[in-house]
Formats: C-alpha cells, structure tokens, sequence
C-alpha cells in the first residue's frame, strides 16, 4: 500500500501538502475565530453565526464557478490566489472591529476556499494516472482531514478545556 504513495509524481505531494496547510489555516479559523470575534473583539455571538454562515455560503457558490474559470484560466493560478485570499482574510479579521469589513473577510475566506479547493481536485486528476488516482485521492483526503479537523486541537483548545473543567 505504502509503494503506491512513494511513486506519486513530486507535484502531486506537493499539492497535497498545500492541500494540509491551507486546510489547517481554515480548520485554526474555524476555531478560534468564534472566540476571537465574541470574546476579544466584542460583538455579539448572532454576529459570529453570521460571519459563519457568510464564509460557508459563499464557498459552496463559488465553487462550481471558479472550478469552470480555473479550467479556462489555468488551475494553479486558482490554488495560489485561493490560499492569498485566504490569508489576507485571516489578516482582515485580526485588524479591523468594523463589522461590515469583518463580514467582507468571511466572504473572501469561503470565496479563497472554494478557488482553492475546486482547482486542488482538478490537478490532482491531472497529474494522477488510473493506477494511482485512489491513493491520490485518499491521501489528499485523509490530509484535508487531519488539517481542516483533526489538529485544530493544537489552537490550545484541549488545555482551556481542563482548565476550565478539570
């Protein structure tokens, strides 16, 4: 099973180890800024379900779009546009309490999302052949977990836990 992963082409770890950063900088966001946003910014927990809501609507949108515009106008542009957004959204939120700018920064970090994700699986199918396009894509599966979900535990979430409750 391992020999399979060991001869992926060296663009394709490449791509999924970006798959596991970018993954992990949404799933920290995720997180953490629900406390950000009630607790050191202030503004009211609706607010946060709104900034939310906004982020995933916006990437379930613009997925299917930007998956067609990144055929036309080249995958890798996508992945790497996808990922800036991302942390110039990241950086929005952590600089401004204007609400307006704050919601801005949700639609950009699904929007970033969703041009990332939507080019990532195209290239993978690229520069996967028959042979190895399960390992392909269950590598690149199992790193989007353990990013997204997985290691957000290492935010520091589970030390306040047995802070507050041990």
């Amino acid at each position: 099973m391992l020999e399979s992963f060991k001869k992926l082409p060296r663009s394709v770890k490449h791509l999924i180890l970006g798959i596991f950063f970018s993954q992990l900088a949404i799933g920290l966001l995720f997180i953490d800024a629900s406390y950000f946003l009630t607790g050191v910014k202030k503004l009211p927990a609706t607010f946060s379900g709104l900034f939310f809501s906004i982020e995933g609507v916006s990437s379930v949108l613009l997925s299917v779009p930007f998956g067609a515009l990144s055929d036309r106008h080249g995958r890798k542009k996508f992945v790497i546009v996808g990922n800036t957004v991302i942390g110039l959204s990241v950086a929005l939120i952590s600089i401004t309490n204007f609400e307006p700018l704050l919601l801005l920064s949700a639609f950009l970090s699904g929007a970033g999302d969703a041009a990332f994700t939507a080019s990532t699986g195209a290239l993978l199918a690229q520069h996967s052949t028959s042979e190895n396009r399960v390992a392909v894509f269950s590598l690149a599966s199992l790193t989007s977990d353990m990013g997204n979900r997985r290691f957000c535990a290492s935010s520091g979430h589970p030390a306040n836990f047995v802070w507050d409750f041990g």
